[in-house]
């Protein structure tokens, strides 16, 4: 099975460097999430038989990764990203908290909008 690329949008970087210095805990944990996720979509030809607590679908196909750790509280945050199968390719489209939650999931349904249209 071959492996997944992975792809970041400008804002995804952007946005990763102030949640690493704001958010450091909650980033070291979703990014061991978005390993786990990685590496169980490396086992399946389908995202969605994908299944955990820290995984949240979104609309279009896009994916919400927390922060979740079973022996912390951590504050919330989501990793946005976006699988796709065609050209196993994980788009990693932004990083927000509940305050944007909203903004976030609108961003990315953007993003792959344009990024279908190609």
């Amino acid at each position: 099975m071959p492996f997944w690329n992975i792809k970041l949008t400008d804002k995804f970087d952007t946005k990763y460097q102030r949640f690493e210095k704001n958010y450091e805990e909650e980033i070291i944990s979703a990014w061991d999430n978005l390993d786990s996720y990685l590496r169980a979509l490396q086992r399946t030809d389908n995202p969605l038989k994908v299944n955990s607590g820290y995984i949240h679908p979104e609309t279009k196909g896009i994916v919400a990764i927390d922060q979740s750790k079973a022996d912390r509280k951590l504050r919330e945050i989501r990793l946005y990203v976006y699988p796709d199968t065609k050209t196993k390719t994980l788009l990693l489209l932004t990083i927000g908290d509940k305050r944007t939650q909203q903004k976030d999931i609108k961003f990315a349904v953007n993003c792959i909008e344009k990024y279908k249209g190609r």
